[in-house]
């Protein structure tokens, strides 16, 4: 329960940023309370989180705020092909990221969005298994001039997808059990 003295809730994902009215240091809350304190004069962490579900056989039910998206292999890989491949979904997050700040740049300048679409292709590689030599190509509906081309370009290496596979993350795990053990 959120003392009253809690205010300034700012939702992030499922989670909260809240601060303490009296202190004015913030604390990120989550189902199990309160969990840490970010001091006042550092930046409230922006937490983005997905929860994935096992569905049977391969399939995986990925939800993020109301959406939910399936992932699944094709039939050669066990699955039965109704929804994209985890590599698929990077993919489709990077075009997606990239065109979301294509699209920003065109209408910033007064040029047309609809139809902009994006490719992105990769290779896989091994040792270890990853994608590599990833390639964005934007599309845009009109002819752009030189100065329009790198506007666009500038603007996609916004993207923050781009820019986390550009300076790989920290990446964390911890497994943890539902059921207690004896």
């Amino acid at each position: 329960m959120i003392d009253t003295a809690l205010t300034d809730v700012f939702p992030v994902s499922y989670k909260a940023v809240v601060n303490h009215r009296l202190t004015g240091c913030a604390f990120l809350e989550s189902g199990y309370g309160l969990v840490r304190g970010i001091p006042p004069d550092q930046e409230r962490p922006i937490l983005m989180e997905v929860i994935v579900e096992h569905l049977g056989d391969v399939q995986f039910e990925i939800k993020a705020r109301q959406h939910v998206v399936v992932s699944d292999q094709p039939p050669e890989n066990g699955g039965h092909d109704e929804g994209m491949t985890p590599p698929e979904l990077m993919l489709a997050s990077l075009g997606s990221c990239a065109g979301f700040y294509a699209a920003a740049y065109l209408k910033k300048h007064g040029l047309a969005t609809a139809g902009t679409r994006v490719r992105v292709t990769a290779q896989k590689a091994k040792a270890p298994a990853r994608l590599d030599n990833f390639q964005i190509e934007v599309e845009v509906p009109l002819e752009l001039d030189e100065h329009q081309k790198k506007g666009v370009e500038d603007a996609v290496h916004h993207c923050l997808i781009h820019n986390t596979m550009l300076n790989p993350p920290r990446i964390d795990m911890v497994i943890s059990s539902g059921v207690p053990v004896e």
